[in-house]
Formats: structure tokens, sequence, C-alpha cells
């Protein structure tokens, strides 16, 4: 900065410092460096995500869509800009992004191939289309087949539809997203307590492991684990940053004194509206319902509820089932019918499959 400060790289990556540190100077120092270079697809990203996170949740999408302009053989771009738009519940300019991945990367011969096709795979799953999501995961498993992330993110997404068996056959060794998405909590707390240990800059082992001890009433556990994140409490910065938030939130209720469920409902208040996602995405109306909850605004709670089951996106179980936050509308019609309606979904999915696979030509 001292030698020059007019170079939109320098400008970029003191954004990238601010926003690690919760600052709330990122998004001028983003914006800066994008009047200096209106190409620098760094900067672009960056000062789109900014947007997304802010409580307006302006994603600001002719940003990514520049940033794909300009570095357009980036996977992680168009991945950025697929992603914004199945969060927002905008399916076909989804199915524009994956068309455009499989017209660049369908027939290189590199490892872009592979990405690309896990990618495509992931952004089906974002839109609810797990079937598909798992024919392509399998595509990139046979041009990779000695891969072993190819076989855990499967054994996710069969988990994701319910199907367990297939699940485990796959993945006999659960790891956290399996055990997560199985809701098996006390394994799931073995294995990512050691994690914690052999991965300790992976953030999203301790958000998993808070919610697991929320999930089976180690709420002090769960502070701790939360309090080893770093996470500055008013800053989110991505949705593994809403589901840690929440996570807090949901460990202070839990904990039952008058303190910390004052502190829940202030937290609940202080991030009322900050998830990523609008109206039509169940990650939106969950966390919405969620923090009313916590509120005790029940009855608006209820409302986002509703909603869950006509989601594009095939929700999860162990959110809808498990968080303290429902625990509160357990018993609750509207709840219990949401419950009722995912269920069906998943079961519809699992009929589904095998037609599925059969029309993509693969198999496991």
């Amino acid at each position: 900065m001292d030698l020059d400060p007019n170079l939109s790289e320098v400008q970029n990556t003191m954004g990238q410092y601010y926003w690690a540190q919760g600052l709330p100077d990122a998004g001028p120092a983003w914006a800066r460096a994008i009047e200096l270079n209106p190409y620098n697809p760094d900067a672009l990203n960056n000062y789109a995500t900014w947007h997304w996170t802010r409580k307006d949740r302006d994603g600001r999408p002719d940003l990514l869509r520049r940033a794909v302009e300009v570095d357009r053989l980036s996977l992680s771009r168009h991945g950025a800009l697929g992603s914004y738009f199945a969060a927002e519940g905008y399916i076909d300019e989804t199915l524009d992004v994956i068309r455009d991945v499989r017209e660049l990367f369908d027939n290189d011969q590199s490892g872009n191939r592979v990405e690309a096709y896990r990618l495509i795979g992931s952004l089906l799953e974002l839109i609810g289309r797990v079937d598909e999501a798992i024919a392509w995961t399998l595509k990139a498993r046979n041009l990779e087949p000695d891969n072993p992330d190819h076989i855990g993110r499967l054994a996710e997404l069969y988990a994701i539809i319910g199907n367990f068996e297939t699940a485990l056959e796959l993945e006999p060794e659960a790891g956290i997203g399996l055990l997560f998405h199985m809701r098996r909590y006390p394994a799931l707390i073995d294995v990512a307590a050691d994690l914690m240990i052999e991965e300790p800059d992976d953030i999203y082992v301790r958000y998993l492991l808070a919610f697991g001890y929320n999930a089976v009433g180690k709420f002090t556990d769960a502070l701790y684990v939360l309090s080893t994140t770093g996470q500055p409490l008013g800053h989110i910065r991505s949705g593994a940053d809403v589901e840690g938030k929440y996570t807090l939130i949901n460990a202070l209720e839990g904990v039952g004194s008058e303190e910390t469920k004052s502190y829940a409902v202030e937290l609940a208040e202080s991030t009322h509206g900050a998830s990523q996602g609008k109206g039509s995405s169940w990650w939106y109306n969950f966390h919405t319902s969620c923090g009313l909850a916590i509120m005790g605004r029940k009855e608006e709670a209820l409302d986002y509820i509703a909603r869950i089951a006509s989601s594009p996106q095939l929700p999860w179980d162990a959110f809808l089932r498990d968080a303290v936050c429902m625990k509160k509308l357990a018993g609750e019609p509207v709840y219990e019918e949401m419950l009722g309606l995912v269920d069906e979904r998943r079961a519809e999915m699992r009929k589904k499959l095998p037609a599925t696979l059969a029309a993509y030509g693969v198999s496991l």
C-alpha cells in the first residue's frame, strides 16, 4: 500500500484481509480494486460475495458474470455464479451455467473435466435434482475411479435422499458429512473431535461438531467448540458462517439460563434476514424460521416452515429435525406436515433414481 495504493491487486488483497478480520473496510477496498481494474476477476468475485452476505442480499450477479467473462476457463468463476443462482432459486439461470460448463469442459482431457462434472453435480443438488447430481458424480468417479473424494460425495448424496444402506456400502467408515446426513451424532462427535486435531484449520469441522453436541444435548461442549472458531459474531462471510452463527444461537438457547437465552435472542435479532438465499430457498426459510422461533415469534416461524416443502432444493433432515429451534415447533401441524412432505419427496427421488442413472448410462 505504501509503494503503490493504486494497484488493483493490492486493494483486492487488502479487502481479503479486512474480510478475514470482520472489518467493514472490505467492501470499499474491493470497490476500489474494481475501479482501478474493472476486469480483475478476484475482486469482482469478492465484491459480489460481500454484497451477498449483507442483509439486503444483493448478490450482484452482474459482477459474477463479468468475472466469468474475463476468466472463462476458471471453474471457480462458473461455480460462484451458479451457486448464487441456485441459492436464490433461479433455476433456469443455474441450468444456463451448467450448460456453459458442459460446453467448455465436456471434451477437456485434463483434470478440469472431472472437476467440471463434480461442479455440475453440486449445482444440480442445489436445485433439487439430486438424482442427476448422483449421475454426474458417477461420471466423475468413472474418470477417476481411485479418487476417494468421489465415493464420499456419492455416499452423502445417497444419504440426502434417505438411502442409508447404499451410502454405507459406499463409505463403510463414514465421514462427518455422511454421519451428519444420517443423523448419527455420537459417531459424528467421535470422528469430528479427531479431525479437529488432524485438520485444525477446517472451521466447518468445528461447526458440524458443535451441531452434533447440540443434537445430543451437550450444549456447553458446543459452546466451547464454537469459541475456538474465531468467528466474528457480527460478520457473516459464507454459508458455513451462517450455520456457525445459528449453531451458536441454538447452543445458547439449549443451555437454558436466563442469561444465555437472552443472548440467543439478541443474536437471532441481529442475524435475522442475513442468511444467504431468498424466498424459494429452504436454506433461507429454515434459518429465518429458526431465528423467529428463538425470538418467541412462533406463528411467523411456522409461516416460513410451511414454505420449506415447496423449495426447489431437497432440504437436509438433520437441520429440520434436530436443531434446538425446531424443537420449539415440534407437534405443530404445519411443522409436522412439512416433515411429511419432505419425506415424500425423498421417497420419490429414490424411486426415480434408477431410471435417471440408466438415462445417463452410469451405474454404481
